[in-house]
């Protein structure tokens, strides 16, 4: 071969050479690259973030610690109406007015009568409601006095929707009575007495079941009268 031919073949040989070492430096290279790089970014599985938990529809801790504030308002049938409340006040108002209120004139059957239709009858009751007696009787007949009465509730001291033994429900409330007395030669006056008193729902309607005296505001109370 002529040198010409020899040195096209050496050339030949260089850019083999050149060639192979170029391959196996690029293509590691390229492949550790693609490997590398596959971790960042985020597979199917990964890329499906996990959904968060569903809202729950059962209440909190401190929901359920809130759940039974209703049950005070009559849910469970153990706490009365404004209605039924209002009716025991007002029959509660219309005994003790009649209670205290009478004339010389007054005769104890159709006076008492009268007064205890606003009760429920009891023996107690019965007891309670009587004109005054005695010298407090005496002394009103000969100064033709004349006792008017107004009353007012002040405040519940119980109520209670669930019926007791042989009663209904029942509503105690302290109560005071105004009553303005006139009598023949001597000057009006007006004391103020304080009673508790218990109406009972009997049927469809309220009725006085008890009565006592609570205490005496202004004049003091007359023992043998209401």
């Amino acid at each position: 071969m002529t040198r010409r031919a020899w040195a096209a073949v050496g050339v030949l040989g260089v850019l083999v050479v050149v060639m192979i070492v170029v391959a196996v430096r690029v293509l590691p290279s390229h492949h550790h690259s693609s490997s590398a790089s596959t971790p960042s970014q985020p597979s199917t599985q990964d890329s499906q973030a996990a959904p968060p938990p569903p809202a729950s529809d059962s209440p909190s801790a401190d929901q359920s610690s809130g759940s039974d504030t209703g049950s005070g308002n009559g849910g469970d049938g153990t706490v009365l109406s404004g209605d039924d409340i209002t009716a025991a006040h007002r029959v509660m108002v219309s005994y003790l007015q009649s209670l205290g209120s009478y004339s010389s004139s007054d005769r104890q059957p159709s006076w008492r009568k009268a007064a205890l239709a606003f009760t429920d009858g009891s023996s107690p009751i019965k007891s309670f409601t009587h004109l005054p007696t005695g010298k407090a009787w005496a002394t009103c007949q000969q100064t033709h006095c004349t006792s008017q009465s107004t009353a007012r509730v002040l405040h519940d001291t119980a109520t209670t929707n669930v019926a007791g033994s042989g009663g209904g429900p029942q509503v105690v409330s302290y109560v005071d009575l105004t009553t303005r007395l006139t009598a023949k030669g001597t000057q009006p006056s007006t004391q103020h007495t304080q009673f508790t008193i218990t109406a009972t729902q009997v049927g469809d309607a309220w009725k006085v079941s008890g009565c006592t005296f609570a205490g005496v505001g202004d004049t003091g109370a007359n023992g043998d009268g209401p």
